[in-house]
């Protein structure tokens, strides 16, 4: 399994956090690594660190096409990782909800899963990030970029 940490969680583009209730629209982006390859089963992306007391009301996915194979299998689960940030502990989309990467375009919330983003935030930091369920086919990473928006709000203001 291969970790790696974008610029916002490692704190080089730091967030810019709410403080009321207004929404705020937040960016990590994901320059995706160089590797030959590909992304394999349980690789994770540790996207940006949300302290207590903030919300994550609302996300969008967005990625550049990483898997260039005729029939593109790249997949993750979005959520909050678990205190080894090796694995989701509260999932925000369903199982390989993520599937962006397979052509570029975009994943937005739906149904039941959409309530855990929302629901979770008020009382502990945790860290957002990505965990491949399935593999690249064919890896085309190289230059490739994606990003989260997410629409943060203060838990109490």
């Amino acid at each position: 399994m291969a970790s790696f940490r974008t610029l916002a969680q490692q704190g080089v583009r730091p967030l810019v956090l709410p403080d009321d209730a207004e929404l705020c629209s937040v960016c990590a982006d994901i320059s995706w690594p160089d590797a030959g390859a590909g992304i394999a089963i349980s690789d994770v992306v540790q996207i940006a660190d949300i302290p207590a007391g903030v919300e994550l009301v609302d996300w969008t996915f967005v990625s550049d096409d990483i898997d260039s194979h005729g029939t593109p299998t790249v997949a993750f689960t979005l959520g909050s990782l678990n205190a080894g940030k090796t694995a989701i502990s509260t999932a925000y989309t369903a199982a390989g909800g993520i599937t962006a990467g397979q052509a570029g375009g975009q994943n937005v919330p739906s149904g039941a899963t959409a309530a855990a983003c929302f629901t979770e935030g008020r009382s502990a930091a945790r860290t957002i990030g990505l965990v491949a369920t399935a593999a690249t086919a064919t890896a085309a990473l190289a230059g490739k970029r994606a990003t989260l928006v997410m629409k943060l709000r203060a838990g109490t203001y």
